[in-house]
C-alpha cells in the first residue's frame, strides 16, 4: 500500500488540528475516532517518526467530512 510524503502529511495534520479546535477535541482524539490509532500516534505523526497509509488519510478525510 502506498505510503503518503511528508508534505502531504503535514497538510493532513493541519486539517485534524483545524477540525480538532473547531470540535473542541484534540487531533489524538480525532485520529482515534476516524481509525482507531492507538495511543501515540498523533504525537509519532508530528515528530515524523511514523507514516500513514493512503486508505488511512481517505479514512480520516472522511471521517471529518461526516461529522462536521
Amino acid at each position: 500500500m502506498p505510503k503518503i510524503m511528508q508534505s502531504s502529511l503535514d497538510k493532513l495534520l493541519a486539517e485534524v488540528e483545524s477540525y480538532a479546535a473547531a470540535k473542541g477535541v484534540q487531533p489524538s482524539t480525532v485520529l482515534r475516532k476516524s481509525f482507531n490509532a492507538g495511543h501515540g500516534v498523533y504525537a509519532s505523526l508530528r515528530a515524523g517518526k511514523s507514516d500513514l497509509h493512503t486508505n488511512t488519510v481517505d479514512q480520516i478525510r472522511q471521517f471529518m467530512r461526516d461529522n462536521k
